[in-house]
Protein backbone atom coordinates (compact mmCIF):
# COMPACT_ATOMS: atom_id res chain seq x y z
CA UNK A 1 0.00 0.00 0.00
CA UNK A 2 1.36 3.38 -1.00
CA UNK A 3 1.35 6.07 1.64
CA UNK A 4 1.94 9.59 0.52
CA UNK A 5 3.73 11.77 3.09
CA UNK A 6 4.14 15.56 3.20
CA UNK A 7 7.12 16.79 1.37
CA UNK A 8 9.60 19.16 2.98
CA UNK A 9 8.33 21.99 0.79
CA UNK A 10 4.76 21.35 1.89
CA UNK A 11 5.75 21.33 5.56
CA UNK A 12 7.64 24.57 5.15
CA UNK A 13 4.60 26.06 3.41
CA UNK A 14 2.33 25.05 6.31
CA UNK A 15 4.75 26.55 8.80
CA UNK A 16 4.89 29.79 6.84
CA UNK A 17 1.08 29.99 6.75
CA UNK A 18 0.86 29.31 10.48
CA UNK A 19 3.50 31.94 11.17
CA UNK A 20 1.56 34.50 9.16
CA UNK A 21 -1.64 33.63 11.03
CA UNK A 22 0.15 34.03 14.36
CA UNK A 23 1.60 37.37 13.30
CA UNK A 24 -1.87 38.57 12.34
CA UNK A 25 -3.85 37.08 15.22
CA UNK A 26 -1.60 37.63 18.24
CA UNK A 27 -1.56 41.47 18.09
CA UNK A 28 -5.35 41.47 17.74
CA UNK A 29 -5.77 39.17 20.73
CA UNK A 30 -3.31 41.23 22.79
CA UNK A 31 -5.18 44.38 21.84
CA UNK A 32 -8.48 42.85 22.93
CA UNK A 33 -6.94 41.82 26.26
CA UNK A 34 -5.42 45.26 26.75
CA UNK A 35 -8.72 47.01 25.96
CA UNK A 36 -10.56 44.71 28.33
CA UNK A 37 -8.10 45.49 31.13
CA UNK A 38 -8.38 49.21 30.43
CA UNK A 39 -12.16 49.08 30.61
CA UNK A 40 -11.98 47.24 33.92
CA UNK A 41 -9.46 49.78 35.19
CA UNK A 42 -11.70 52.70 34.17
CA UNK A 43 -14.64 50.98 35.88
CA UNK A 44 -12.62 50.61 39.08
CA UNK A 45 -11.64 54.30 39.00
CA UNK A 46 -15.33 55.15 38.61
CA UNK A 47 -16.09 52.93 41.61
CA UNK A 48 -13.56 54.90 43.66
CA UNK A 49 -15.22 58.19 42.67
CA UNK A 50 -18.65 56.77 43.52
CA UNK A 51 -17.30 55.76 46.94
CA UNK A 52 -16.07 59.34 47.39
CA UNK A 53 -19.56 60.63 46.60
CA UNK A 54 -21.05 58.21 49.14
CA UNK A 55 -18.55 59.49 51.70
CA UNK A 56 -19.58 63.07 50.91
CA UNK A 57 -23.25 62.31 51.58
CA UNK A 58 -22.41 60.82 54.98
CA UNK A 59 -19.99 63.59 56.00
CA UNK A 60 -21.63 66.86 54.97
CA UNK A 61 -20.08 68.72 57.92
CA UNK A 62 -16.57 67.83 56.71
CA UNK A 63 -16.91 69.11 53.15
CA UNK A 64 -14.54 71.77 51.80
CA UNK A 65 -15.50 75.41 51.48
CA UNK A 66 -15.90 77.12 48.11
CA UNK A 67 -12.69 76.83 46.11
CA UNK A 68 -11.18 74.43 48.65
CA UNK A 69 -10.50 70.70 48.63
CA UNK A 70 -10.06 67.84 51.08
CA UNK A 71 -8.10 64.61 50.77
CA UNK A 72 -9.29 61.05 51.28
CA UNK A 73 -7.40 57.77 50.84
CA UNK A 74 -8.23 54.30 49.57
CA UNK A 75 -7.60 52.71 52.98
CA UNK A 76 -9.91 55.25 54.61
CA UNK A 77 -12.76 54.48 52.21
CA UNK A 78 -12.26 50.74 52.71
CA UNK A 79 -12.29 51.12 56.49
CA UNK A 80 -15.54 53.11 56.33
CA UNK A 81 -17.19 50.49 54.13
CA UNK A 82 -17.31 52.57 50.95
CA UNK A 83 -14.96 50.36 48.90
CA UNK A 84 -14.26 46.66 48.51
CA UNK A 85 -11.09 45.54 50.27
CA UNK A 86 -10.13 43.50 47.21
CA UNK A 87 -9.97 46.36 44.73
CA UNK A 88 -7.23 45.51 42.23
CA UNK A 89 -5.55 47.24 39.31
CA UNK A 90 -6.00 45.03 36.20
CA UNK A 91 -3.25 46.90 34.36
CA UNK A 92 -0.56 45.93 36.88
CA UNK A 93 -2.19 42.81 38.40
CA UNK A 94 -1.62 44.31 41.84
CA UNK A 95 -3.79 45.88 44.50
CA UNK A 96 -4.62 49.57 44.14
CA UNK A 97 -2.41 51.53 46.58
CA UNK A 98 -4.17 51.85 49.91
CA UNK A 99 -2.28 55.10 50.47
CA UNK A 100 -3.46 56.52 47.12
CA UNK A 101 -4.60 60.15 47.47
CA UNK A 102 -8.11 61.24 46.45
CA UNK A 103 -9.52 64.78 46.42
CA UNK A 104 -12.98 66.34 46.68
CA UNK A 105 -13.00 69.96 45.45
CA UNK A 106 -15.85 72.42 46.01
CA UNK A 107 -16.39 74.22 42.71
CA UNK A 108 -18.91 76.88 43.83
CA UNK A 109 -21.25 74.27 45.31
CA UNK A 110 -20.57 71.56 42.73
CA UNK A 111 -18.07 68.90 43.72
CA UNK A 112 -15.20 67.50 41.64
CA UNK A 113 -13.86 64.04 42.47
CA UNK A 114 -10.27 63.26 41.47
CA UNK A 115 -8.04 60.21 41.86
CA UNK A 116 -4.28 60.76 41.89
CA UNK A 117 -3.29 57.54 40.10
CA UNK A 118 0.40 58.38 40.47
CA UNK A 119 0.28 58.48 44.26
CA UNK A 120 0.71 55.65 46.73
CA UNK A 121 2.55 52.32 46.70
CA UNK A 122 1.12 49.24 45.05
CA UNK A 123 1.22 45.90 46.86
CA UNK A 124 0.58 42.35 45.78
CA UNK A 125 -3.05 41.26 45.68
CA UNK A 126 -4.40 40.10 49.02
CA UNK A 127 -7.62 38.73 50.47
CA UNK A 128 -9.49 39.99 53.50
CA UNK A 129 -9.66 43.36 55.21
CA UNK A 130 -7.21 46.27 55.01
CA UNK A 131 -5.20 47.96 57.79
CA UNK A 132 -6.07 51.59 58.49
CA UNK A 133 -5.17 54.74 60.40
CA UNK A 134 -7.42 56.60 62.84
CA UNK A 135 -6.79 60.11 64.21
CA UNK A 136 -8.45 61.83 67.17
CA UNK A 137 -9.82 64.67 65.06
CA UNK A 138 -12.05 65.44 62.06
CA UNK A 139 -11.10 65.10 58.41
CA UNK A 140 -11.44 68.89 58.10
CA UNK A 141 -10.36 70.96 61.08
CA UNK A 142 -11.09 74.70 61.16
CA UNK A 143 -9.04 77.19 63.16
CA UNK A 144 -9.13 80.95 63.33
CA UNK A 145 -6.11 83.20 62.83
CA UNK A 146 -4.24 83.32 66.12
CA UNK A 147 -5.50 79.95 67.40
CA UNK A 148 -3.05 77.32 68.62
CA UNK A 149 -2.68 74.29 66.39
CA UNK A 150 -2.27 70.89 68.05
CA UNK A 151 -1.37 67.92 65.90
CA UNK A 152 -3.90 65.09 66.05
CA UNK A 153 -2.89 61.81 67.68
CA UNK A 154 -2.81 58.99 65.14
CA UNK A 155 -2.93 55.20 65.59
CA UNK A 156 -2.46 52.35 63.12
CA UNK A 157 -4.76 49.34 63.21
CA UNK A 158 -4.30 45.88 61.73
CA UNK A 159 -6.78 44.40 59.26
CA UNK A 160 -8.53 42.55 62.10
CA UNK A 161 -9.16 45.84 63.92
CA UNK A 162 -6.48 45.39 66.59
CA UNK A 163 -4.36 48.38 67.59
CA UNK A 164 -0.71 47.99 66.55
CA UNK A 165 2.53 49.52 67.74
CA UNK A 166 3.38 50.64 64.22
CA UNK A 167 4.81 54.13 64.04
CA UNK A 168 2.69 56.66 62.15
CA UNK A 169 4.79 59.17 60.21
CA UNK A 170 3.45 62.71 59.87
CA UNK A 171 4.25 65.27 57.14
CA UNK A 172 2.62 68.10 55.21
CA UNK A 173 1.60 67.66 51.59
CA UNK A 174 1.96 71.38 50.95
CA UNK A 175 4.64 72.91 53.15
CA UNK A 176 6.90 72.36 56.11
CA UNK A 177 4.81 73.60 59.06
CA UNK A 178 1.36 74.88 59.96
CA UNK A 179 1.12 78.57 60.81
CA UNK A 180 -1.97 80.22 62.28
CA UNK A 181 -0.60 83.73 61.93
CA UNK A 182 -2.48 84.15 58.65
CA UNK A 183 -5.27 82.45 56.74
CA UNK A 184 -4.26 79.29 54.92
CA UNK A 185 -5.03 75.64 54.19
CA UNK A 186 -2.76 72.74 55.13
CA UNK A 187 -2.93 69.02 54.43
CA UNK A 188 -1.45 66.82 57.16
CA UNK A 189 -0.49 63.37 55.84
CA UNK A 190 -0.39 60.44 58.28
CA UNK A 191 1.35 57.33 56.89
CA UNK A 192 2.17 53.85 58.20
CA UNK A 193 2.98 50.39 56.88
CA UNK A 194 1.06 47.62 58.63
CA UNK A 195 1.72 43.98 57.70
CA UNK A 196 3.62 45.17 54.62
CA UNK A 197 0.62 47.21 53.43
CA UNK A 198 1.10 51.03 53.24
CA UNK A 199 -1.93 52.99 54.48
CA UNK A 200 -2.60 56.70 54.90
CA UNK A 201 -4.97 59.35 56.26
CA UNK A 202 -5.06 63.08 55.49
CA UNK A 203 -6.43 65.81 57.73
CA UNK A 204 -7.22 69.18 56.16
CA UNK A 205 -6.47 72.10 58.48
CA UNK A 206 -8.14 75.38 57.52
CA UNK A 207 -7.00 78.62 59.15
CA UNK A 208 -9.72 81.23 58.59
CA UNK A 209 -9.47 84.99 58.80
CA UNK A 210 -11.92 86.43 61.30
CA UNK A 211 -12.93 89.23 58.94
CA UNK A 212 -16.58 89.11 57.96
CA UNK A 213 -17.77 88.63 54.40
CA UNK A 214 -20.95 90.68 54.92
CA UNK A 215 -21.69 93.75 57.01
CA UNK A 216 -25.18 94.85 57.96
CA UNK A 217 -26.68 97.92 56.28
CA UNK A 218 -30.31 97.76 57.36
CA UNK A 219 -31.54 94.91 59.57
CA UNK A 220 -34.70 94.19 61.54
CA UNK A 221 -33.06 92.74 64.64
CA UNK A 222 -29.51 91.72 65.48
CA UNK A 223 -28.93 87.99 65.01
CA UNK A 224 -32.38 87.42 63.50
CA UNK A 225 -31.43 87.46 59.78
CA UNK A 226 -34.91 88.47 58.70
CA UNK A 227 -35.97 88.12 55.06
CA UNK A 228 -35.20 91.36 53.26
CA UNK A 229 -32.48 92.52 55.66
CA UNK A 230 -29.78 94.40 53.74
CA UNK A 231 -26.08 93.56 53.84
CA UNK A 232 -22.98 94.81 52.07
CA UNK A 233 -20.91 91.79 51.06
CA UNK A 234 -17.53 91.13 49.49
CA UNK A 235 -17.93 87.65 47.97
CA UNK A 236 -14.21 87.27 47.55
CA UNK A 237 -13.07 89.53 44.70
CA UNK A 238 -12.55 92.65 46.82
CA UNK A 239 -15.73 94.44 45.70
CA UNK A 240 -18.55 95.34 48.09
CA UNK A 241 -22.06 94.64 46.76
CA UNK A 242 -25.60 94.91 48.12
CA UNK A 243 -27.43 91.71 49.07
CA UNK A 244 -30.76 90.92 50.75
CA UNK A 245 -31.47 88.02 53.10
CA UNK A 246 -33.53 85.45 51.20
CA UNK A 247 -33.39 82.48 53.55
CA UNK A 248 -31.57 81.28 56.66
CA UNK A 249 -30.92 78.00 58.43
CA UNK A 250 -29.35 77.13 61.75
CA UNK A 251 -25.80 77.82 60.53
CA UNK A 252 -26.02 79.61 57.17
CA UNK A 253 -27.71 82.55 55.48
CA UNK A 254 -28.63 82.83 51.80
CA UNK A 255 -28.65 86.33 50.31
CA UNK A 256 -29.73 87.50 46.86
CA UNK A 257 -27.90 90.30 45.11
CA UNK A 258 -29.69 93.56 44.28
CA UNK A 259 -28.98 93.11 40.56
CA UNK A 260 -28.01 90.58 37.91
CA UNK A 261 -24.47 89.67 36.97
CA UNK A 262 -23.29 89.28 33.40
CA UNK A 263 -25.49 89.44 30.35
CA UNK A 264 -28.29 87.16 29.11
CA UNK A 265 -28.32 83.38 28.95
CA UNK A 266 -30.64 80.43 28.45
CA UNK A 267 -32.03 78.33 31.31
CA UNK A 268 -31.15 74.99 29.72
CA UNK A 269 -30.14 75.23 26.07
CA UNK A 270 -30.61 71.48 25.55
CA UNK A 271 -34.22 71.76 26.67
CA UNK A 272 -34.00 68.97 29.25
CA UNK A 273 -36.13 70.53 31.96
CA UNK A 274 -35.55 67.63 34.34
CA UNK A 275 -31.84 68.52 34.42
CA UNK A 276 -32.57 71.93 35.91
CA UNK A 277 -31.03 75.29 34.97
CA UNK A 278 -27.75 73.83 33.73
CA UNK A 279 -26.95 76.60 31.26
CA UNK A 280 -27.90 79.43 33.61
CA UNK A 281 -25.96 77.93 36.53
CA UNK A 282 -22.87 77.29 34.40
CA UNK A 283 -22.96 80.88 33.15
CA UNK A 284 -23.42 82.20 36.70
CA UNK A 285 -20.44 80.21 38.00
CA UNK A 286 -18.31 81.41 35.11
CA UNK A 287 -19.17 85.05 35.74
CA UNK A 288 -18.60 84.75 39.52
CA UNK A 289 -15.52 82.49 39.35
CA UNK A 290 -13.53 84.98 41.45
CA UNK A 291 -16.02 84.91 44.33
CA UNK A 292 -13.93 82.67 46.56
CA UNK A 293 -15.67 83.32 49.90
CA UNK A 294 -19.18 82.15 49.04
CA UNK A 295 -21.25 79.41 47.47
CA UNK A 296 -23.22 80.71 44.47
CA UNK A 297 -26.55 79.41 43.19
CA UNK A 298 -29.68 80.29 41.17
CA UNK A 299 -32.61 81.71 43.20
CA UNK A 300 -35.07 79.05 44.32
CA UNK A 301 -38.74 79.65 43.52
CA UNK A 302 -39.82 78.42 46.94
CA UNK A 303 -37.58 81.06 48.58
CA UNK A 304 -39.01 83.74 46.27
CA UNK A 305 -42.51 82.63 47.25
CA UNK A 306 -41.81 82.66 50.99
CA UNK A 307 -40.11 86.06 50.71
CA UNK A 308 -43.32 87.25 49.01
CA UNK A 309 -45.41 86.03 51.94
CA UNK A 310 -46.69 82.92 50.17
CA UNK A 311 -45.79 79.70 51.98
CA UNK A 312 -48.41 77.70 50.03
CA UNK A 313 -46.77 78.02 46.62
CA UNK A 314 -47.27 76.40 44.13
CA UNK A 315 -50.76 75.51 45.36
CA UNK A 316 -51.46 79.23 45.73
CA UNK A 317 -50.12 81.52 42.98
CA UNK A 318 -47.80 84.38 43.93
CA UNK A 319 -49.67 87.67 43.62
CA UNK A 320 -46.97 90.24 44.41
CA UNK A 321 -43.30 90.14 45.30
CA UNK A 322 -41.29 92.72 47.28
CA UNK A 323 -39.57 95.45 45.28
CA UNK A 324 -36.07 94.43 46.41
CA UNK A 325 -36.49 91.20 44.47
CA UNK A 326 -37.01 92.85 41.09
CA UNK A 327 -34.88 95.99 41.21
CA UNK A 328 -32.37 96.97 38.52
CA UNK A 329 -34.24 95.38 35.61
CA UNK A 330 -35.71 96.66 32.33
CA UNK A 331 -32.44 98.42 31.50
CA UNK A 332 -29.24 97.82 29.58
CA UNK A 333 -26.92 95.22 31.10
CA UNK A 334 -23.94 97.59 31.24
CA UNK A 335 -25.89 100.07 33.37
CA UNK A 336 -27.85 97.84 35.75
CA UNK A 337 -25.97 94.52 35.80
CA UNK A 338 -22.57 93.73 37.26
CA UNK A 339 -19.50 92.18 35.64
CA UNK A 340 -20.47 92.97 32.03
CA UNK A 341 -20.11 95.64 29.36
CA UNK A 342 -22.89 94.21 27.20
CA UNK A 343 -25.58 96.72 26.18
CA UNK A 344 -28.40 94.22 25.69
CA UNK A 345 -31.61 94.91 27.62
CA UNK A 346 -32.30 92.85 30.75
CA UNK A 347 -35.92 92.37 31.78
CA UNK A 348 -35.82 89.38 34.14
CA UNK A 349 -33.73 86.69 35.85
CA UNK A 350 -34.08 82.91 35.98
CA UNK A 351 -35.22 80.90 38.99
CA UNK A 352 -34.53 77.20 39.55
CA UNK A 353 -38.08 76.18 38.63
CA UNK A 354 -39.11 74.56 35.33
CA UNK A 355 -42.61 74.98 33.96
CA UNK A 356 -44.52 72.47 31.86
CA UNK A 357 -44.29 72.81 28.09
CA UNK A 358 -46.78 75.38 26.90
CA UNK A 359 -49.40 75.03 24.17
CA UNK A 360 -46.92 76.00 21.45
CA UNK A 361 -44.63 73.17 22.45
CA UNK A 362 -41.75 75.22 23.88
CA UNK A 363 -40.05 74.32 27.16
CA UNK A 364 -40.60 76.99 29.79
CA UNK A 365 -38.98 78.04 33.06
CA UNK A 366 -40.07 80.61 35.63
CA UNK A 367 -38.44 84.03 35.83
CA UNK A 368 -38.75 87.10 38.05
CA UNK A 369 -39.80 89.98 35.79
CA UNK A 370 -39.13 93.72 36.08
CA UNK A 371 -42.90 94.14 36.46
CA UNK A 372 -42.78 92.51 39.88
CA UNK A 373 -44.42 89.29 38.75
CA UNK A 374 -43.46 85.67 38.12
CA UNK A 375 -43.78 84.74 34.45
CA UNK A 376 -42.40 82.01 32.20
CA UNK A 377 -39.86 82.22 29.41
CA UNK A 378 -38.53 79.80 26.78
CA UNK A 379 -35.90 77.76 28.62
CA UNK A 380 -33.82 77.12 25.50
CA UNK A 381 -33.64 80.62 24.11
CA UNK A 382 -31.31 83.48 24.93
CA UNK A 383 -33.53 86.56 24.98
CA UNK A 384 -33.61 89.21 27.72
CA UNK A 385 -33.31 86.97 30.80
CA UNK A 386 -30.15 86.86 32.88
CA UNK A 387 -28.92 85.50 36.21
CA UNK A 388 -29.07 86.97 39.70
CA UNK A 389 -26.71 85.34 42.22
CA UNK A 390 -27.72 83.92 45.55
CA UNK A 391 -24.78 83.50 47.92
CA UNK A 392 -24.77 81.16 50.91
CA UNK A 393 -22.37 81.82 53.79
CA UNK A 394 -21.89 80.89 57.43
CA UNK A 395 -23.60 83.11 59.97
CA UNK A 396 -20.23 83.86 61.55
CA UNK A 397 -19.33 85.62 58.31
CA UNK A 398 -22.09 88.20 58.80
CA UNK A 399 -21.53 91.19 61.03
CA UNK A 400 -24.58 92.72 62.68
Amino acid sequence: MNKKAFTLVELIGVLVILSVLVLVAVPSVLKIIKNSKQKTYDTNISMIKTAMQDWKYDNSSMLPGVGEKIYLTISQLKHEGKLSHELNNPLTEKAFPNDMLLTITNDHGGYIYAVDVNSGTETEKYEGATPYIVIDGPVRKVLKVGDTYTQARAEAYAANGELTNTEVNVSLINGSEISTSAAGIYYVLYEATVDEIPVAFVQTVVVEDVNNTCKSVSITEQGLYSIGDTYSCDPGDGVERTFYVLNSSSNTVSLIMDRNVGSVTSWNEAGFLSNGPESALSYLKLITRDWKNVEVSIPKMIDIAIASGNSNWPTTPISTIPAWLYGNLNCNANTCSDLTTDTIKLTAYWTDDAYETNASGSDQARVVSYSGSIITSNARQVSSVGVRPVITISKNKLSN
